[in-house]
């Protein structure tokens, strides 16, 4: 399993680490993926995807280390992206408890969790990607 916050904060792994961890995942499983791909939303633009799987898109977000307010916003476009996606979307986030944040994170994982996507920490995504197999 693999725990994030167990690690000195020096030595925890970036976004370009668990997009490596995640692709171990996706790849034990036999599903066969594209990285950082792009698909056509549904007005004709483009929609960025971490991970692009048969029946399955995967976006990343790392809210470490960011102001989550301004994070509100791109979460609305994202769980719209999610409602209107033409498969099921994960969203996977790492984010450690910050106090001054905790409000706005709360606000973005009540947007997510209104949405049709599946959202769940880095260090829970392989148990939900298996049990969705």
């Amino acid at each position: 399993m693999y725990l994030r916050f167990d690690l000195p904060k020096k030595e925890r792994p970036d976004k370009n680490k668990d997009l490596e961890m995640i692709s171990k995942i996706i790849s034990s499983s036999g599903e066969s993926f594209k990285k950082k791909k792009s698909v056509h939303g549904m007005f004709d633009d483009k929609v960025s995807y971490d991970f692009i799987l048969d029946d399955r898109y995967i976006k990343i977000f790392d809210f470490d280390g960011k102001n989550l307010t301004y994070c509100i916003n791109s979460a609305k476009v994202w769980a719209w992206n999610c409602d209107h996606a033409e498969k099921d979307v994960y969203i996977v986030f790492r984010y450690s408890k910050n106090e001054e944040s905790e409000k706005a994170f709360k606000i973005i994982e009540s947007i997510f969790k209104d949405s049709k996507c599946r959202f769940c920490r880095i260090e829970e995504f392989d148990k939900t990607f298996r049990k969705a197999n």
